[in-house]
Protein backbone atom coordinates (compact mmCIF):
# COMPACT_ATOMS: atom_id res chain seq x y z
CA UNK A 1 0.00 0.00 0.00
CA UNK A 2 3.07 2.30 0.53
CA UNK A 3 2.81 3.01 -3.12
CA UNK A 4 -0.58 4.06 -2.95
CA UNK A 5 1.44 7.89 -1.90
CA UNK A 6 3.79 7.79 -5.30
CA UNK A 7 2.79 11.12 -7.34
CA UNK A 8 3.85 9.17 -9.90
CA UNK A 9 0.84 6.44 -9.52
CA UNK A 10 -1.37 6.72 -12.52
CA UNK A 11 -4.18 4.00 -11.34
CA UNK A 12 -4.81 0.74 -9.82
CA UNK A 13 -5.75 -2.51 -11.03
CA UNK A 14 -7.67 -4.86 -8.22
CA UNK A 15 -8.34 -7.99 -10.10
CA UNK A 16 -11.33 -10.00 -8.44
CA UNK A 17 -12.15 -13.71 -9.58
CA UNK A 18 -15.79 -13.02 -10.41
CA UNK A 19 -16.71 -17.25 -10.44
CA UNK A 20 -16.32 -17.36 -6.70
CA UNK A 21 -18.02 -13.57 -5.47
CA UNK A 22 -21.54 -15.18 -5.34
CA UNK A 23 -20.70 -18.92 -3.73
CA UNK A 24 -22.41 -19.92 -0.24
CA UNK A 25 -19.16 -19.14 1.01
CA UNK A 26 -19.36 -15.08 1.87
CA UNK A 27 -16.18 -14.85 3.51
CA UNK A 28 -14.61 -14.54 -0.13
CA UNK A 29 -16.21 -11.92 -0.93
CA UNK A 30 -15.72 -10.16 2.44
CA UNK A 31 -12.06 -11.00 1.92
CA UNK A 32 -12.31 -9.41 -1.25
CA UNK A 33 -14.16 -6.19 0.18
CA UNK A 34 -11.98 -5.93 2.73
CA UNK A 35 -8.70 -5.38 0.45
CA UNK A 36 -10.26 -3.13 -2.06
CA UNK A 37 -11.97 -1.20 0.96
CA UNK A 38 -8.41 -0.60 2.41
CA UNK A 39 -7.02 0.02 -1.18
CA UNK A 40 -9.75 2.75 -1.89
CA UNK A 41 -9.20 4.28 2.05
CA UNK A 42 -5.59 4.87 1.39
CA UNK A 43 -6.43 6.34 -2.22
CA UNK A 44 -8.79 9.11 0.13
CA UNK A 45 -6.31 9.50 2.56
CA UNK A 46 -3.86 10.57 -0.51
CA UNK A 47 -6.64 12.92 -1.51
CA UNK A 48 -7.36 14.66 2.08
CA UNK A 49 -4.28 14.65 3.69
CA UNK A 50 -1.66 17.17 3.69
CA UNK A 51 -0.02 16.48 0.63
CA UNK A 52 -3.19 16.88 -1.22
CA UNK A 53 -3.22 19.60 -2.35
CA UNK A 54 -0.07 18.52 -4.76
CA UNK A 55 -1.77 14.88 -5.65
CA UNK A 56 -5.14 15.59 -6.08
CA UNK A 57 -5.36 14.14 -9.52
CA UNK A 58 -7.86 11.65 -10.85
CA UNK A 59 -6.80 8.36 -9.55
CA UNK A 60 -9.13 5.89 -11.74
CA UNK A 61 -9.57 2.41 -10.52
CA UNK A 62 -10.15 -0.77 -12.27
CA UNK A 63 -11.88 -3.36 -11.04
CA UNK A 64 -10.95 -6.47 -13.56
CA UNK A 65 -14.19 -9.14 -12.90
CA UNK A 66 -11.65 -12.19 -14.65
CA UNK A 67 -13.49 -15.79 -15.36
CA UNK A 68 -16.11 -14.24 -17.31
CA UNK A 69 -15.95 -17.37 -19.56
CA UNK A 70 -16.82 -19.56 -16.73
CA UNK A 71 -20.70 -19.90 -16.17
CA UNK A 72 -20.88 -19.48 -12.48
CA UNK A 73 -19.34 -16.01 -12.77
CA UNK A 74 -21.20 -13.00 -11.98
CA UNK A 75 -22.04 -10.35 -15.19
CA UNK A 76 -19.93 -7.30 -14.24
CA UNK A 77 -23.22 -5.82 -13.00
CA UNK A 78 -23.65 -7.66 -10.02
CA UNK A 79 -19.52 -8.01 -9.55
CA UNK A 80 -20.21 -3.95 -9.25
CA UNK A 81 -23.67 -4.25 -6.81
CA UNK A 82 -21.85 -6.95 -4.73
CA UNK A 83 -18.81 -5.19 -4.08
CA UNK A 84 -19.73 -1.91 -3.21
CA UNK A 85 -22.64 -3.62 -1.14
CA UNK A 86 -19.86 -5.39 1.04
CA UNK A 87 -17.55 -2.49 1.23
CA UNK A 88 -20.73 -0.78 2.83
CA UNK A 89 -20.23 -3.63 5.49
CA UNK A 90 -17.24 -3.08 6.20
CA UNK A 91 -17.13 0.75 6.03
CA UNK A 92 -20.29 0.39 9.00
CA UNK A 93 -18.43 -2.15 10.71
CA UNK A 94 -14.91 0.07 10.99
CA UNK A 95 -16.84 3.14 11.56
CA UNK A 96 -18.53 1.76 14.34
CA UNK A 97 -14.79 0.77 15.67
CA UNK A 98 -13.49 3.74 15.16
CA UNK A 99 -15.98 5.83 17.14
CA UNK A 100 -15.71 3.45 20.66
CA UNK A 101 -11.63 2.91 20.32
CA UNK A 102 -9.69 5.43 21.72
CA UNK A 103 -10.95 8.14 19.65
CA UNK A 104 -12.20 11.76 21.08
CA UNK A 105 -16.11 11.78 20.03
CA UNK A 106 -15.57 15.05 18.16
CA UNK A 107 -12.59 13.79 16.15
CA UNK A 108 -12.49 14.20 12.39
CA UNK A 109 -13.73 10.72 11.10
CA UNK A 110 -13.67 11.57 7.00
CA UNK A 111 -10.05 10.26 6.70
CA UNK A 112 -11.02 7.16 8.11
CA UNK A 113 -14.28 6.28 7.20
CA UNK A 114 -14.29 5.55 3.42
CA UNK A 115 -16.45 7.74 1.34
CA UNK A 116 -16.25 10.15 4.46
CA UNK A 117 -18.71 10.73 7.39
CA UNK A 118 -21.17 8.27 6.45
CA UNK A 119 -23.81 9.70 6.32
CA UNK A 120 -24.23 8.53 2.00
CA UNK A 121 -24.54 4.73 1.48
CA UNK A 122 -21.18 3.49 0.21
CA UNK A 123 -20.70 3.41 -3.80
CA UNK A 124 -18.33 3.80 -6.71
CA UNK A 125 -19.86 6.84 -7.48
CA UNK A 126 -19.30 8.50 -4.14
CA UNK A 127 -15.80 8.39 -4.51
CA UNK A 128 -15.69 9.85 -7.61
CA UNK A 129 -17.71 12.45 -6.75
CA UNK A 130 -15.87 13.17 -3.08
CA UNK A 131 -12.87 12.00 -4.06
CA UNK A 132 -12.03 12.31 -7.32
CA UNK A 133 -11.58 7.88 -7.30
CA UNK A 134 -13.22 7.05 -11.04
CA UNK A 135 -13.95 3.24 -10.01
CA UNK A 136 -14.80 1.35 -13.47
CA UNK A 137 -15.56 -2.54 -13.10
CA UNK A 138 -14.61 -4.48 -16.73
CA UNK A 139 -15.47 -7.92 -17.34
CA UNK A 140 -13.30 -10.02 -19.06
CA UNK A 141 -10.89 -13.26 -18.96
CA UNK A 142 -7.41 -13.99 -18.97
CA UNK A 143 -7.96 -17.79 -20.27
CA UNK A 144 -10.76 -19.51 -22.37
CA UNK A 145 -12.71 -18.35 -24.90
CA UNK A 146 -13.17 -14.47 -23.59
CA UNK A 147 -9.22 -14.68 -23.18
CA UNK A 148 -8.53 -11.79 -25.84
CA UNK A 149 -11.48 -9.33 -25.63
CA UNK A 150 -10.98 -9.71 -21.89
CA UNK A 151 -7.30 -8.81 -21.88
CA UNK A 152 -7.86 -6.19 -24.68
CA UNK A 153 -10.48 -4.23 -22.42
CA UNK A 154 -8.27 -4.02 -19.67
CA UNK A 155 -5.31 -2.88 -22.03
CA UNK A 156 -7.01 -0.24 -23.09
CA UNK A 157 -8.07 1.03 -19.78
CA UNK A 158 -4.54 0.78 -19.03
CA UNK A 159 -3.35 2.73 -22.09
CA UNK A 160 -6.35 5.74 -21.27
CA UNK A 161 -4.28 5.90 -17.91
CA UNK A 162 -0.74 6.21 -19.61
Amino acid sequence: MSQIQNPALRGVIFVVDASVLDSSDSSTSRDTAVYLHDTLLALQRRNTGKAASRTRTEIPVLVAANKQDLFTALPTGAVKERLQSEIERVRISRSKGLTTVGQEPDADLEEEVLGGGGEEKFSFKLMEEEYNIHVEVLGGAVKGEEAGKGVQRWEEWIGGCL
